[in-house]
Parts: structure tokens; sequence; C-alpha cells
């Protein structure tokens, strides 16, 4: 991912997710202002408007019941209505509708005993809907009122219904929040996961225009080198004919020397050639030659290191399907990185570290695979180093020392050829890379 989308993403995360959390807050926020401000009292209005529906519906009862019970001057029927009223219930909810009732009669109008019509029916209850209902006779004369008191349960039972559809519209809005806020992370995952995609393929051209590069200068290399070096070897061989002739056997060895490192200069360019060569062709090879031939370009170097250099081959392994440049770059990759570990413990060890590297090719035959062992006593790697040293442009190298692309060339190449590896590494010292050839490509 580049700086600039990096810093983009990173941004996006930092200030969207307290937004996010900011707009649950205020959508839970919201909906209880809303629920204070205008639900509620909407509710209570709606409860108070029911009352008085259910209070005047019954209003007619009541002035039938008083006149007739005024005639006899006893209260006997209306009682009996009171008491009806009392048991009504909502149909739905099963809710008592009125929970208690008093008359206030007016005597110069109503013809009997003073406080004999006085009733007060049920109980009243701090959270009742009070209703006023006039009692006029059929002279339209006031008689008296009637004061019903409605049960708060209804109220209560809507404010009940009003919170569930109202939890159901905040949970809602809060999903959609929450999966909007999901979909923008996932777009980021993928955004993240194709630029790492990116990153590699770019790893990938930059090791191939190394290779390439490296191609054309060991062509040109071989080129500028190979006229001077058949002169030599021209003019040694006639020498060394001319020294046969004349029998001057103390010059023999210089010329017979002279054209021995005639040959190793021409093998080593041959080498280059190879090792940078693009062609990829898999076929059944003997991996000695080409394990031998990566060698080479350490040998001497490795000596005036003054590094224990231990190769050991064996006889018995068996060919395999492999492309043997890719293979020389496993090998030679291995080496240069096992050189750099035994090379940085020098500064921190004392002076009797001997600096050691071994590489081994053989068969195992448990596994049915070769193996290729690189092993060093250098300054090993810790667990997050070990699991993160296949990564493109991972290193703990410094700014002029590498750009952590070694490892991932091997990692590359082997998951083209399907070969497995194993890393053994101690931090301080050193560390074991175990290749695994199969014999047969999946």
């Amino acid at each position: 991912m580049s700086k600039k989308n990096q810093y983009f993403s990173n941004t996006f995360l930092k200030i969207t997710t307290p937004i996010f959390c900011i707009l649950s807050m205020v959508l839970v926020i919201s909906l209880s202002g809303y629920w204070k401000i205008v639900i509620k009292p909407y509710l209570k209005k709606e409860a108070q408007r029911n009352a008085n529906m259910n209070a005047s519906s019954q209003s007619n009862l009541l002035v039938d019941a008083l006149i007739l019970d005024q005639k006899k001057g006893y209260p006997y029927n209306t009682i009996k209505v009171i008491e009806t009223i009392l048991l009504l219930k909502e149909r739905k909810t099963n809710i008592t509708l009125i929970n208690a009732v008093q008359l206030q009669m007016d005597y110069e109008i109503f013809n009997v005993e003073k406080n004999e019509f006085d009733i007060k029916k049920g109980q009243i209850n701090k959270d009742s809907f009070i209703t006023k209902i006039p009692l006029n006779n059929k002279s339209n004369e006031l008689m008296g009122i009637a004061v019903l008191y409605s049960t708060g349960e209804f109220f209560k039972h809507l404010k009940k219904e009003m919170k569930f559809k109202l939890t159901i519209v905040g949970l809602f809005n809060l999903g959609v929040l929450l999966t909007a806020w999901f979909i923008l992370v996932n777009i980021l995952k993928k955004i993240k996961n194709k630029e790492k995609e990116i990153k590699q393929q770019q790893a990938h051209l930059i090791h191939s225009g190394r290779l390439t590069a490296m191609g054309e200068m060991a062509t040109g290399m071989a080129h500028e080198l190979n006229q001077p070096l058949t002169i030599i070897r021209i003019k040694a061989d006639g020498l060394k004919r001319t020294i046969i002739k004349t029998k001057i056997e103390s010059d023999f060895e210089y010329v017979t020397t002279i054209i021995s490192q005639v040959e190793r200069a021409a093998k080593i360019i041959r080498d280059m050639r190879s090792f940078a060569s693009a062609r990829v062709e898999v076929e059944l090879i003997d991996l000695s030659a080409p394990f031998k031939a990566a060698l080479s370009f350490f040998k001497e170097q490795f000596r005036m290191h003054q590094i224990d250099f231990n190769i050991s081959i064996a006889e018995d392994i068996p060919k395999v399907k492999v492309n043997s440049q890719k293979f020389e770059q496993i090998i030679v990759n291995l080496l240069l990185n096992a050189r750099y570990a035994v090379e940085k413990k020098v500064k921190a060890e004392d002076k009797d570290y001997q600096k050691q590297i071994s590489v081994y090719l053989f068969y195992d035959k448990l596994n049915k695979a070769t193996v290729l062992k690189v092993s060093d006593n250098g300054i090993g790697m810790d667990i997050e180093e070990k699991k993160r040293c296949m990564d493109p442009f991972y290193t703990t190298k410094g700014p002029d020392e590498g750009m952590g692309l070694g490892l991932y060339i091997v990692f590359s190449i082997l998951k083209e050829f399907n070969m497995k590896y194993e890393i053994e590494s101690i931090k301080g010292q050193g560390t074991n890379f175990n290749i695994l050839i199969p014999l047969e490509r999946k």
C-alpha cells in the first residue's frame, strides 16, 4: 500500500470509529428526547381522551338510575350502575376502564334528603385520569356531577407498545449504521489486500528487472572478457607446447597455472550467465550440477572472509523436475543471508568466535524428498523475525545493507515448484534452513 493510501486508510478508520460511536449515542439520545418531549405527552393526551370517551358513554345510565332513585328516595339503582361501571374492561387488553366513581349532587334541584346520594365507590390511584360529567335530567336541569377516575393501566399499555416500536426503529437504524460501518471496513480491507498483491507483483517486477540487468551485464562481460581470455589461452597453449619441446620443466608449472586460472575465469562467467538467465525451463535434472555451480560463487569469498565453509553432497540423490537456474537462486540467496548473519555476529562476539556456514544436499527417504540444508552459527532470529522473514521488503538490515527481497525470492521459487521449507533458529545462536524438494511436482 502506498504511503498516501495507507495514511488515508488509517486516518479514515481513526475518524470513522469515533464518528460511529457518536452517531450511535446521538441516535439513542434523540430517541430518548423524542420520547420525553413528543411521544409521552401525546400518549397522555390519548389516554385522557380515551378516559373521557369511556366516562361519557356511562352518563346516560347514571342519569336514568338517578331519576328512578329520586322517586324512591334511595340510590339503589345508582349504586348498581356504578358497580357495573367499575367492572367494565377493555376488550383487547382486558384492562379495567374505570376504577372509581364519585357523585356530587345539587340537592336544591334534586328532591331528596341531603347527602343521601353522595356516593363514592372504588379506589382512586395517583396515576388515574379524572373525567367530570354533568348529569342533567330530562328537563335539562343539572342534578349533579359524576367524577370518574379512569385507571392508568391503559396509559401504561400505550407506553409499552410505543416503547417496543421505538426500540424496533432504534435497532433498525443502529443496524443500518453498523452495516454501513462493516461494509466500509471490508472495502478498506479489500483495498489493503489488493494493494498488498500489487506490492508483491512490484517486488517480482523489481527482481525480474534486476535479473534482466544482471543477465545483460553478464552477457556484456562475457563478450568483453572472452576475447582476452581466448588470446591468453592460445598463447599459454603455445608456450606449453614450446616448453614441452624444449623440455624446460621449470616453466611448465607456471604455464599450467595460467591455463587453469583462465578455465576458472571462463567457468565463473558461464555460471553468472546461467544464473541470470530469464528462461524458466523445467526438466528432470541432477541437482548436484546447479548445486556446485552456485557454490562456485562463494568458495573463494568465504575463504577470504575466514568463514569455515562445509559442503556435503550425497551420492544417492534422485533426479527431480525443477529449473536449475531457480534452484541456484535459492542456494545463492540462502548463502548470502547466512554470510550476513555470521559477519554481523563478529561485531558482537570476542576473538574466539569462528564463523561457520554449512551446506548439505541429501535424500530424505522418510519424506520422499531431496533436502537442501543451509546452516550458520550467526545472529539467528527471534519468533517475530522468523515469522516475517519471508515477507517482501521485511529486513532487519540497515538502509544500505539490503532491501529484504532475498528470502522473499526464495519463498516465491519454493511456492512455484511446490517445495516446502522449515526454519530452525535461536536468537544469538544461528539458523538452519531446510528446503524439501519433492520428487514429483503436483
